[in-house]
């Protein structure tokens, strides 16, 4: 088998070690499983993101003054005229 060298931060290195000690594999079994894995295209690389905000809606009652004005706005909206 042909060896090739990588350069991996001292800090990620270790890290991954630790984990790979705990179930019982070498560092190197780990990165050839997670090439293979990628170059397989089971695995991607990239970034995601979530919007896990939780929304609230909240019912105002609106006067007949109100929704007069309201509507007027609308109106003047859809129109594209400049109050």
């Amino acid at each position: 088998m042909a060896t090739t060298t990588l350069s991996i931060d001292k800090d990620i290195r270790d890290l991954a070690a630790r984990r790979a000690k705990a179930d019982k594999l070498s560092v190197s079994v780990v990165a050839r499983m997670l090439l293979r894995d990628y170059g397989e295209g089971k695995i991607s690389i990239g970034s995601t993101f979530s919007i896990q905000e939780t929304y609230h809606t909240e019912f105002i009652e609106v006067d007949n003054e109100i929704q007069k004005t309201m509507n007027s706005i609308g109106s003047l909206w859809n129109h594209k005229k400049v109050v």
